[in-house]
């Protein structure tokens, strides 16, 4: 998570009255053309502080939200409207879910990884890290977590079913967002120090290639059109997309301000949702030839992750103050 998402948090509060600080974007879609519609937040009870990582399960149709500014993790069954919260004994950022295992995992700056079962959200147990966690990811195919060491230079390897830390992987520099893609079999974590990706190996749990984001600066948001092999990132201001059969950029787009942290792919729509932390999410179309800006639609100052249902295409963001938390929904034009 970038430091400046976490000032950001800290902003909300003000509200307002700080609107004319920041950069407004290039681009601005107009109200009735807007890609998405806001609909009304939904308060988060007994809760506030800010939020990170977010997640949407289809198989369950859920919404989490890692809170790491309340110390619990946010869920919201999207059946019912129904918000629930869990203790994570300290801040977690990252979050992960091992179906086959019966398990959703939550890491982060508590230094260790928090276990659930997966139906009924009941505690089950904690494995220690070696420090501060940000993302992780799990591949089922060898029951591995991988997390990521926060403003470190590794990844670490977690063993669920011996719950155990197992070993590391050296990395070119700080890394962001790591996603896994079952297709290839491989990890792609970018390194935001760096300006790159690094592609893993987890069968040996290697580096097996790194491929520039240029002209993409600070890559923090990470997803992947997985049918097409295309790799989407995003940092400030811009986004860029990665021809993950050759390495090669395919092209990148620029759509104003702010520094991205979580980005997500809408595979039905071929559309990518990039949270700018400013008040703003960015739309961007997948074309033919790469990627194009649909608009840039108001958020809420300090909203810097988000998750899609690609079911029903809505987007869901969060954000919190020192007094509340929401989650919100948009819904896809």
């Amino acid at each position: 998570m970038h430091r400046h998402f976490r000032t950001l948090c800290k902003l909300t509060a003000l509200g307002a009255g700080l609107g004319w600080l920041l950069p407004k974007p290039i681009h601005t879609a107009a109200k009735d053309t807007s890609p998405l519609v806001a609909q009304p937040p939904m308060e988060v009870p007994n809760s506030s502080g800010g939020f990170d990582y977010m997640l949407f399960d289809a198989r369950g149709n859920r919404v989490y939200a890692s809170h790491p500014g309340a110390g619990r993790l946010t869920m919201l069954s999207v059946k019912d409207n129904r918000i629930t919260e869990y203790d994570t004994d300290g801040r977690v950022n990252g979050i992960a879910i091992d179906y086959s295992g019966n398990r959703f995992y939550a890491a982060g700056g508590n230094q260790k990884v928090v276990i659930f079962d997966y139906k009924t959200m009941n505690k089950l147990g904690e494995i220690p890290l070696p420090g501060n966690a940000d993302d992780i990811v799990f591949d089922p195919d060898n029951r591995t977590l991988y997390v990521t060491h926060d403003d470190g230079t590794e990844l670490w390897t977690v063993d669920v079913d011996h719950q155990k830390v197992t070993g590391n992987i050296a990395i070119a520099g700080a890394p962001e967002y790591i996603e896994y893609d079952a297709k290839t079999h491989r990890l792609y974590q970018n390194i935001k120090t760096a300006n790159e990706v690094q592609v893993i190996d987890p069968v040996t749990n290697t580096v097996v290639a790194t491929w520039s984001t240029e002209p993409v600066e600070s890559p923090h948001g990470l997803a992947l059109d997985a049918r097409r092999g295309w790799l989407f990132f995003s940092g400030e201001g811009k986004a860029g997309v990665i021809d993950i059969k050759t390495g090669k950029l395919i092209s990148s787009v620029s759509f104003g301000s702010g520094y991205v942290d979580q980005i997500a792919f809408d595979a039905g729509l071929k559309r990518l949702y990039c949270a700018c932390g400013n008040g703003y999410l960015a739309v961007l179309q997948e074309t033919s030839t790469g990627l194009k800006l649909l608009g840039n639609v108001e958020d809420h100052r300090g909203s810097h992750t988000l998750a899609v249902d690609p079911h029903t295409h809505t987007v869901w963001v969060c954000y919190g103050d020192s007094t509340h938390s929401y989650l919100q929904a948009f819904h896809a034009e």
